[in-house]
C-alpha cells in the first residue's frame, strides 16, 4: 500500500476540482488531462479501465482509454492478457491506491501472470499506481499511472492523491456516458442460482467440468447445466468467458484470496 498525502499539483485542490464540477468534455479532452497529468507527475503513462456493460447489455470485456504503447496493447489483444491480467483483478477487488510490479506484488503470481508481466516491464510498463473507483453497485473502474522505475513512480505519486482520485472520477464519468449514458451506473441485474456461482468459480480456478463434480458432489451433466445457464444469463461466449465476467461484475468472488491488501493477490489463469 502506498501512502500518498494531500498536496497540489498542477495548481489544483480536490476541492478546487470539485467545486467546478464534472469535467466531462470530449475523449480526446480526457486523454488530454490525463496526458498532463502523467507529464507533471514525472511518468511514463497512464490507463483508465471500466467493466461497465453497455447499454441495454449485460456482458462486457473491459474497456480502455490509455497512452500505453501501441504494440503492447496490440500484443495485450491477441495473447488475451485480459484474462490473466493481475492489476486488473487486484483493481476489482481494491477499495484504495495500490502499487503494483514491486516484490511484494509480484511474488503470489502465477506463472502466465508472470509473464504478462515481464512482457510489460520491456514496453517501460513495469510499475505502477492504480486509483480504484466505485460507485454504489460496486468496483466500476479503474485510473493506472505507469513508470519503468519504482522510484520514479514513488516520487511522481507521492502527495499527489487529491490529483489522482479527481482525474480517476473525471475518467469514471466520461467512460460511464460513453458506454452507457450521462446517468449511468453499473447494474447486477444478473441473477445466477447458488450453484451456478460455484460452478461458474471453480471454473475460473481451472477446474474441468469432472473435477468441478467431484468437488461439488455433482454429476458432469448437471455441472454442464449449471455452466450453461449462467453463460447465456451472461450473454458470453463460452463458460470461461463467462468465470471472467462474473469476477469482473462481482458476482462471484475468489475468498481465500480476498485480502485487506491487494498486493500479491494472485488472478485467473
Amino acid at each position: 500500500m502506498v501512502a500518498i498525502a494531500g498536496r497540489r499539483v498542477g495548481g489544483t485542490s480536490w476541492f478546487e476540482h470539485a467545486a467546478s464540477g464534472p469535467a466531462g468534455g470530449t475523449k480526446a479532452e480526457v486523454e488530454a488531462r490525463l496526458d498532463a497529468l502523467v507529464g507533471e507527475l514525472g511518468l511514463d503513462a497512464y490507463a483508465f479501465v471500466t467493466w461497465m456493460p453497455p447499454r441495454g447489455g449485460t456482458a462486457a470485456s473491459p474497456v480502455a482509454i490509455t497512452s500505453y504503447p501501441p504494440a503492447w496493447i496490440l500484443r495485450y489483444s491477441v495473447m488475451r492478457y485480459d484474462l490473466v491480467d493481475p492489476v486488473l483483478e487486484a483493481g476489482i477487488r481494491a477499495v484504495r491506491p495500490f502499487l503494483w510490479g514491486g516484490p511484494a506484488f509480484l511474488r503470489g503470481l502465477r506463472e502466465p501472470q508472470r509473464k504478462m508481466m515481464a512482457e510489460a516491464r520491456g514496453f517501460g510498463l513495469g510499475h505502477g499506481l492504480s486509483v480504484p473507483v466505485h460507485c454504489h453497485a460496486g468496483p466500476s473502474g479503474m485510473l493506472v499511472v505507469a513508470a519503468s522505475d519504482e522510484g520514479r513512480l514513488r516520487e511522481g505519486v507521492a502527495g499527489a492523491q487529491e490529483r489522482l482520485f479527481a482525474e480517476a472520477w473525471d475518467a469514471w464519468e466520461f467512460m460511464a456516458a460513453t458506454t452507457r449514458g450521462p446517468s449511468a451506473v453499473p447494474e447486477r441485474a444478473v441473477a445466477l442460482t447458488p450453484r451456478e456461482r460455484e460452478c461458474l468459480l471453480w471454473t475460473g480456478e481451472g477446474k474441468t467440468a469432472q473435477e468441478v463434480g467431484m468437488l461439488l458432489g455433482l454429476s458432469v451433466f448437471t455441472v454442464n447445466r449449471h455452466l450453461s445457464n449462467a453463460t447465456r444469463k451472461l450473454g458470453c461466449a463460452n463458460k470461461h468467458h463467462a468465470a471472467f465476467q462474473a469476477l469482473v461484475m462481482g458476482i462471484i468472488f475468489r475468498a481465500p484470496r480476498l485480502l485487506p491488501e491487494p498486493d500479491g493477490t494472485p488472478g485467473t489463469d
